[in-house]
C-alpha cells in the first residue's frame, strides 16, 4: 500500500497544476504558473552563484518562461557573489537582494524595481546591449560595462555615486557622454 501511495504522489507531484514549486539541480526554485516561472524565494544560504536561465522545464517537460524575481528572493543570501539575469525576467521584487554583497551582477533585463538591491552592495555591474531602463537602484559598483550602443534610459537615483569606471563600446561612447544619469560619470572610456 506504501508502494502505491508514494507512487501516486509522486505522478501527482511530476504533473502538478501550474502553481507548483519546482527546484531545479542549478539550485534555485521556481514558482511556475501558466507558461512563466518565477524564482521563489528559497533557502540559498549557501549559494554563491545564481545564474538565472531563461527557461525552466517541469518533470513533465514543460518548458517555462523565467519572467520574475520574487521579492526577498535572495534576502541576506551573505555567500552570494554572482548574478546573471536574463533579458527574459521583467520584474525583480523589493528587496530581493538585500543585504547581498556582489562581487559581479549581469543583467539582461530592464530593472525598475528600486527596492530589489536595498543594503546590497555590487562591486561590478554588466548591462546588456538590450536593456533598456534603470530604476533608481541606488548602486555604487567600482566598474561598470555597459554591452549596448544605446544608453539605458536611467531614473535619478540609479546609482549613488558616479565616481565608477564607465566601460561602453566604441560606437556608443558619445551617446553615453551626452546621456542624462551616464553623463554624471567622470571616468568613461
Amino acid at each position: 500500500m506504501k508502494k502505491i501511495f508514494s507512487l501516486m504522489l509522486g505522478l501527482v507531484l511530476a504533473f502538478a497544476a501550474p502553481g507548483a514549486t519546482l527546484t531545479t539541480a542549478d539550485g534555485l526554485s521556481y514558482d511556475l504558473q501558466g507558461g512563466t516561472a518565477t524564482v521563489a524565494t528559497g533557502d540559498y544560504g549557501s549559494l554563491t552563484e545564481a545564474i538565472i536561465p531563461e527557461t525552466v522545464a517541469d518533470a513533465a517537460g514543460h518548458t517555462y518562461t523565467v519572467t520574475a524575481i520574487a521579492a526577498s528572493a535572495f534576502n541576506r543570501c551573505t555567500v552570494l557573489r554572482h548574478v546573471a539575469i536574463p533579458a527574459t525576467v521583467t520584474t525583480v521584487g523589493a528587496s530581493a537582494f538585500y543585504g547581498c554583497t556582489l562581487t559581479s551582477l549581469y543583467t539582461g533585463a530592464s530593472l525598475t524595481t528600486a527596492s530589489a538591491f536595498t543594503s546590497c552592495t555590487v562591486q561590478t555591474l554588466y548591462i546588456g546591449g538590450g536593456v533598456m531602463q534603470l530604476g533608481a537602484l541606488g548602486l555604487a559598483p567600482v566598474a561598470i560595462y555597459c554591452l549596448g550602443d544605446v544608453p539605458p534610459v536611467c531614473a535619478d537615483g540609479t546609482f549613488s555615486s558616479y565616481s565608477a569606471a564607465l566601460h561602453v563600446t566604441a560606437l556608443g561612447m558619445a551617446a553615453y557622454f551626452t546621456a542624462d544619469v551616464w553623463n554624471r560619470f567622470n571616468n568613461i572610456s
